[in-house]
């Protein structure tokens, strides 16, 4: 059916995992929200005078300026899980080094529940710092237009009817990529075939990752699409 079809993909309407995003200087972006960090003190979750001499001896300042963040991840047992530096400022060998003096600083039996997140310095040196609050992100939309254009490719053997509005909201599992690697459909359009038609369009689609500060992470995401049928012929 050749017919004039109206789409809209709303914006995100939540996030059906955690996600937060260490916070930076100034406001946050789109879909992001600051939250106090709830972080035990830093001595109680390492040795921090091993760590900065730790750091000190392998210490690489970050390329163009700018301060390095770290992340010691726990889980809910307080059980130590892994340290990283976040992507980017430097390269992987020396976050890598970096990484392994924060694990070994590490104390046993932390208090800590949830990941913490620190600075770890920049031209200046090294220092351990615990960032006072988070921001709470979400993935983003890649490439609108792109997808428009798989929608119009798709959409002529979709009979919506007339004037006729259908809503479907699909949930998604964007990975650390980007990429989708799941996806079902949350409530229906009351039609099974506009409820695959809108999970294949958004199976396909690409998004900015969720970030916990400058680390990407897994997430459910949310989305609606909205199919209205051409106008009725005057």
């Amino acid at each position: 059916m050749d017919a004039r079809t109206a789409l809209r993909i709303l914006p995100l309407l939540g996030i059906l995992g955690g996600c937060a995003s260490t916070g930076g200087p100034g406001a946050p972006g789109p879909g992001c929200e600051t939250l106090a960090s709830e972080s035990p003190p830093l001595d109680q979750v390492m040795d921090s005078a091993a760590a900065l001499a730790g750091l000190a001896q392998v210490w690489t300042p970050p390329p163009g300026g700018g301060v390095l963040r770290a992340r010691l991840r726990f889980d809910s047992s307080g059980v130590f899980q892994e340290a990283a530096v976040a992507p980017g400022r430097v390269d992987a060998t020396s976050g890598a080094r970096l990484a392994s003096v924060l694990s070994s600083a590490v104390r046993p039996g932390t208090p800590a529940r949830r990941s913490v997140y620190m600075e770890l310095g920049g031209a200046d040196g090294p220092l351990l710092r615990p960032l006072s609050s988070v921001v709470q992100c979400k993935p983003q939309l890649l490439s609108p237009g792109a997808l428009d254009d798989l929608i119009s490719s798709w959409i002529q053997g979709l009979d919506l009817g007339p004037e006729v509005r259908h809503q479907v909201l699909v949930d998604l599992f964007v990975r650390e990529d980007g990429k989708v690697a799941d996806g079902r459909v949350f409530r229906s359009a009351g039609r099974t075939d506009i409820d695959q038609f809108a999970l294949d369009i958004l199976m396909r689609a690409g998004f900015s990752p969720a970030t916990i500060g400058d680390f990407p992470i897994p997430v459910w995401i949310r989305l609606p699409m909205t199919f209205t049928g051409p106008s009725a012929p005057e």
